[in-house]
């Protein structure tokens, strides 16, 4: 109404693209927030923070830089909202960049400390994890300054590979995080609920340093705490399982119960797996189906194994693991011609990933007594994968 008796009014436009916004109308937002940006005026900077943030909400990347300007025209705001469209677009060292810039004229502790957090993660995605704790020392952030940083400079180190680095920041998160918590009135059980991806990761460098036993019973310490986040029980149950092996495999299939329903696999076909998969952190479900198949397989248990390998296979379909647990369970169910098919269906697509399974049709025809044929595929490797090997 009011812009019906005052067209073009500034501040009724930029009342009417909020309204928009908080109805979700993007596109409605949009189109009163580019009547807005094209009057100009007092309200122009808004009107292009609002446009290039829609466009952005509607996945126009590129448009939304575009709207965005030229670095540092629109404030902190403007960069902030840089930095998260960048990150979008996977251009990470240029996310990094804008979330240093913003860090380094940053004074409030609080806001210094969500930048950081920004800045070491645009580093590790963009291959850059090495120099995580020195560009945190130039922007004057501590990197054990709050547990948060602490934690994702540590997770930095890990990522390639300095050990030592990593293993006394993951302390001082944990000790910073518990004086934390404990400040903020919060109790033991709660405490170590918020606490536990930094144990997670503590068990997991003692993995990666060799101390297995340490490891298996650090993940058995999480797994007594009643872990409440789906994902973070889903790494404890597949990495304590994946350590023990095959020792107190039925205790490990009770735990996998809580992350994928085995009773509810069967009922919704081969890719069954499919349907609690938010559940599993993405970039670990390859791992997560790898040791569940092979427990169920030393379960007995083959009709799940080959759900799950089945869609491991889906999820991996380039994988050599992947096409030699589907086949050893198709052999357990005494399918030697589908698992001999499957093998040479993978080594005919993917012959540069084909020399363990081929050593996997070797041994199932050694299994099945013959011992001709077993040569003749060990004959047939190539030198350097039989010395790989």
């Amino acid at each position: 109404e009011v812009l019906e008796l005052l067209p073009g009014d500034g501040d009724a436009l930029q009342s009417l693209a909020v309204a928009r916004l908080l109805e979700d109308d993007m596109e409605g937002a949009l189109e009163a927030a580019e009547r807005l940006d094209a009057r100009g005026g007092a309200h122009a900077p808004a009107a292009a923070l609002l446009r290039a943030y829609l466009l952005y909400r509607l996945e126009r990347r590129e448009e939304a830089l575009a709207a965005l300007g030229a670095p540092g025209s629109l404030g902190e705001v403007g960069e902030e909202l840089r930095g998260q469209v960048l990150h979008a677009t996977g251009r990470h060292a240029d996310a990094a960049e804008t979330f240093r810039g913003l860090l380094l004229a940053q004074r409030d502790d609080a806001r210094r400390e969500d930048l950081a957090v920004n800045l070491v993660a645009e580093l590790v995605l963009g291959g850059r994890a090495g120099s995580t704790v020195d560009a945190l020392q130039e922007a004057g952030v501590a990197s054990t300054a709050t547990m948060e940083i602490a934690y994702n400079a540590a997770c930095a180190c890990l990522e390639v590979g300095e050990l030592g680095d990593a293993e006394f920041l993951l302390g001082k998160a944990m000790e910073v995080g518990q004086a934390t918590l404990q400040d903020e009135g919060l109790e033991p059980a709660e405490i170590e609920q918020e606490l536990a991806p930094v144990a997670v990761q503590q068990a997991h460098l003692q993995s990666l340093s060799g101390r297995t036993e340490d490891a298996i019973e650090g993940y058995g310490q999480l797994l007594g705490q009643s872990l409440e986040d789906s994902k973070t029980l889903a790494v404890v149950t597949n990495n304590h399982a994946a350590l023990r092996g095959t020792l107190g495999a039925t205790e490990a299939l009770k735990r996998f119960e809580k992350v994928v329903p085995l009773k509810k696999l069967l009922q919704s076909g081969k890719g069954g797996a499919q349907l609690h998969e938010d559940r599993l952190p993405s970039e670990l479900r390859e791992e997560i189906y790898g040791t569940l198949a092979a427990l169920l397989m030393h379960a007995n248990k083959l009709d799940h194994a080959q759900a799950v390998a089945a869609r491991l296979q889906q999820l991996a379909p380039d994988s050599a693991r992947a096409a030699i647990l589907l086949a050893g369970v198709k052999v357990q169910l005494g399918l030697h011609r589908e698992a001999e098919a499957l093998l040479e269906g993978f080594i005919e697509a993917h012959p540069q990933a084909a020399v363990d399974a081929q050593l996997a049709k070797a041994q199932m025809a050694a299994t099945l007594g013959n011992g001709p044929e077993a040569r003749r595929l060990l004959q047939g490797l190539p030198d350097d994968g039989v010395k790989h090997q």
